[in-house]
């Protein structure tokens, strides 16, 4: 009994400190609130604000309220490192040929590399776009063009040859490269041939290379630009040009009046036309001085030629007869074969029997006109034949009538030189019917009384 008591003392002290713990606690926390004491809270309280505020104000600091067009922007990209690559507004390299004054621009083509590109006068700037083009494999995206040092846009057909007179600019998408004016004065040959000598005779050569170039247009006047560019293609400056064409106007082998307003844009190739047009136009007749000299001369020989000359006439209209009548029997005799070998083929015999016989008189024909050509070196034509026939008949009556051939083809040679001397207005009138060029006379052997 003693011992239940005692345990239950004991738990009731054991329960005594707790109660006095929670009716302390109790005292305080009305002690407290006097006071306007928060209550005790193990928590931390959070403040009242707005979260999409506290939110920013963790990221991003506060941002002062300045005027931005007066702060500039900070540079917030590296800078670009010293890479090859040519600038915008570059100048570009213009280098010239060592045996002309022909030039080449140099210009990139991409990051590592160069491409010189040639300025050939007689091609347009659409030319030298394409292959700027072509160099940069061929990218229809670029743009490549061509402007003034004011920034007009040349137009594609203009010339080269007018473009490098004066400074220019090639447009490669972003880049600009500037070419300086090309020098047209530049001497030909002048950085490899180096004594004067060298240098005339190297410009005489492309005169005469010139010349026989205009020599070679059939038409009868070429524009003078066209001639200038002839020349500049082959290194020739303007003046050059210019001093040619005054030299070549002066021993006649051109016509270009420098001088003259309406015709200094032409050059005139065929100087006989001109000249024989405007004769005739202003019937004109040109005579040397020595006119009654050469009148003497000729008088002089007229007794002796006009009889040689006429008996000439008259054996050459004798020669073409007989011509004429050894054609028209060789017509007979071919017209005589037909009927022949028609009646064979249809009245005496036939197809099968004649055929072989038609074929080897064909052959022969042939074989005929073969044999004409290894022994008169000609054609066998039919005029070929009636040439060779006349000339043969010409020969037998020179030999028969001991017509002096010779003589008379050096009298008629003399007359021809002082006809040409004395012009047409002073031959005489016996002279002006019977003037005929002398025939060309195959090599055949005369007689002794023939040539005496």
């Amino acid at each position: 009994m003693f011992g239940l008591t005692q345990r239950l003392g004991a738990c009731q002290f054991s329960r005594v400190p707790s109660t006095y713990i929670r009716l302390q606690r109790k005292v305080w926390e009305r002690s407290f609130a006097d006071k306007s004491v928060p209550k005790f809270n193990t928590t931390t309280p959070t403040p009242n604000v707005d979260k999409t505020q506290v939110l920013k104000a963790n990221t991003t600091a506060p941002t002062p309220n300045v005027d931005k067009t007066q702060v500039p922007k900070a540079n917030t990209t590296t800078p670009t490192p010293n890479v090859d690559k040519t600038p915008t507004g570059s100048k570009a390299e213009v280098r010239y040929h060592n045996l002309s004054k022909l030039a080449s621009v140099i210009i990139p083509v991409n990051a590592n590399e160069k491409c010189a590109f040639p300025l050939y006068p007689n091609m347009t700037l659409k030319s030298l776009l394409s292959m700027i083009r072509e160099e940069r494999n061929g990218s229809t995206t670029d743009q490549i063009f061509v402007t003034d040092e004011a920034g007009v846009r040349v137009s594609p057909s203009a010339d080269i040859s007018d473009l490098i007179k004066s400074p220019f600019v090639i447009n490669v998408n972003n880049d600009k490269f500037h070419v300086p004016a090309v020098n047209a004065e530049k001497p030909v040959t002048d950085t490899v041939l180096g004594t004067p000598e060298i240098r005339d005779l190297t410009l005489k050569a492309y005169h005469l290379k010139i010349q026989e170039r205009l020599k070679e247009q059939r038409r009868y006047h070429m524009p003078y630009s066209e001639y200038l560019k002839l020349c500049d293609s082959y290194g020739l400056t303007d003046q050059q040009a210019r001093d040619l064409s005054k030299a070549m106007h002066m021993t006649g082998d051109v016509l270009h009046f420098h001088s003259n307003a309406e015709l200094s844009h032409l050059m005139f190739l065929k100087p006989e036309m001109v000249t024989r047009t405007l004769a005739q136009s202003l019937d004109l007749k040109f005579m040397t001085r020595g006119v009654p000299i050469l009148l003497q001369k000729l008088n002089e020989l007229l007794p002796e030629y006009l009889p040689l000359n006429q008996k000439k006439l008259e054996l050459d209209v004798r020669a073409q007869a007989s011509a004429a009548r050894w054609m028209r029997g060789g017509f007979l005799y071919l017209v005589l074969q037909f009927g022949f070998l028609a009646r064979c083929v249809w009245i005496d015999f036939n197809w099968d029997i004649m055929e072989p016989i038609t074929y080897f008189v064909s052959l022969s024909t042939l074989m005929l006109g073969y044999m004409f050509f290894v022994l008169y070196r000609e054609e066998y034509t039919y005029n070929a034949l009636e040439e060779r026939q006349r000339s043969k008949a010409l020969r037998k009556l020179y030999i028969k009538e001991e017509f002096n051939w010779k003589r008379w083809h050096e009298l008629h040679k003399q007359v021809e030189d002082l006809k040409d001397l004395l012009g047409h207005a002073n031959i005489p009138e016996e002279l002006k019917h019977s003037s005929q060029k002398a025939p060309v006379i195959p090599n055949v052997h005369l007689t002794h009384s023939a040539v005496a």
